[in-house]
This record gives C-alpha cells, sequence and structure tokens, in this order.
C-alpha cells in the first residue's frame, strides 16, 4: 500500500483544470510556430503514465477481497440464525416485545452503523501516515474496524448468556460499526493500487469525452 495518496475527490480537483492549461499551452505553442494539438499532448501523457503503471498481483487482489467473504459470511449467520433466535429468546423473556418488533430494532440499529462509514472514509482519505508507517493510510482504520468488531462480538456473547438485552443492543452497535468500517477501508484499497499520474490521465480522458 502507498503512502501518501490523494482521493478520487482531491484527484479530480487537482487535474480539473488541466484541459485549460493545456489548451493555453497550444495556443502559446501556435504563435511561437509550434504545432502540438490537444491530441498530442493527451497521447504524450498517456505514454508518460502507462510507463509509470503497475499490474496488482492476483495474490494482493486476493487478499484485499479475502474480507468481502469474511464480511458476507458473519452478515449471513447475523440476519438468518443468530439475530432471529435471540429474537426468540427476547420474547420468551419480554412477551410484551414480539419477535418481529425485536428483529426490525437489530435492522434499524444495523442502518444507524452505516452512518459512520463515510465519516471514517473521509478522515482515511485525508489521513497523511508519518514516513516511517510503511503500512498505509487505510491501516489505522483497519485496526480500529478489526477490534471494535471483536469486542462487539464477544460482547454479545456475554450479554446474550446474561440475557442483558440492552447492553446486547450496544455491542451489536459496535460489531456492525467494526464490520462497515473494515470493508469501506476494503473497497478504499483498491482504487490506492493505482498510482496518481494514471488516475490524473482517466479523469482527462474522461473530460475530454463529455466535451
Amino acid at each position: 500500500m502507498s503512502n501518501g495518496l490523494l482521493s478520487e475527490t482531491q484527484i479530480k480537483y487537482q487535474y480539473q483544470s488541466i484541459p485549460s492549461t493545456i489548451d493555453e499551452e497550444d495556443d502559446q505553442t501556435e504563435e511561437n510556430g509550434i504545432g502540438d494539438t490537444d491530441d498530442e499532448a493527451l497521447d504524450d501523457t498517456n505514454e508518460n503514465n502507462t510507463s509509470i503503471t503497475r499490474n496488482l498481483p492476483l495474490w494482493d487482489i486476493t487478499c484485499i477481497l479475502s474480507l468481502a467473504f469474511s464480511y458476507g459470511c458473519i452478515m449471513t449467520t447475523l440476519f438468518l440464525i443468530t439475530l432471529p433466535v435471540e429474537c426468540q429468546r427476547i420474547e420468551n423473556q419480554h412477551p410484551s416485545i414480539p419477535k418481529s418488533v425485536a428483529l426490525g430494532i437489530f435492522v434499524a440499529i444495523s442502518g444507524a452503523s452505516n452512518l459512520v462509514t463515510p465519516l471514517l472514509g473521509m478522515l482515511s482519505d485525508t489521513y497523511r501516515p508519518p514516513k516511517h508507517f510503511e503500512l498505509g493510510q487505510r491501516m489505522p482504520y483497519f485496526v480500529l474496524g478489526s477490534i471494535c468488531s471483536t469486542i462487539g462480538l464477544l460482547g454479545q456473547y456475554v450479554e446474550s448468556y446474561e440475557k442483558l438485552w440492552v447492553r446486547y443492543g450496544f455491542f451489536y452497535f459496535a460489531t456492525m460499526i467494526g464490520l462497515n468500517v473494515s470493508y469501506a477501508m476494503m473497497l478504499a484499497l483498491i482504487p490506492d493500487q493505482v498510482c496518481d499520474g494514471w488516475k490524473a490521465w482517466l479523469v482527462l480522458q474522461e473530460e475530454k469525452a463529455q466535451v
């Protein structure tokens, strides 16, 4: 993982003025008798950026996407097995709370946990690790998400045994936050593997196609 990478928004903001700059340089070169065109300038940019691109090894891609498999397994187990069983236990202990209502509360908690993900994604985009920190800008948030989800799952186990359902809900919320943060960091890692020069060229090509 590379350090100090720009976010997608910063990349587009930084390079959105390049086409106008190229046009100004082309006008100046035409006045000076130089016949470079916009297409030639973009071709040169393509050649320069192609030389600095790299293919991501299959093993690295597999390691990054392996989190999606574990995320899917945990979420499927929670919503198809664990939560229905726990909601039935809640209904048995508190007949005034139907199983469907309890399950709806857990689904609402899961949805609320997703509101934290954009905030932490923005923080990870702007985070710049120290120069001696070679694990990249996403790793601190990976660790945070892993710790949060681990504590949440252990807490769910303990509070389920004790039948303390309010505390169980808090630990379930922590589990969802940890899982969603880790999954968001996994998605952010994929574009991070593309070098900044190639991202800039892609932005130029997109803007050229829209003209």
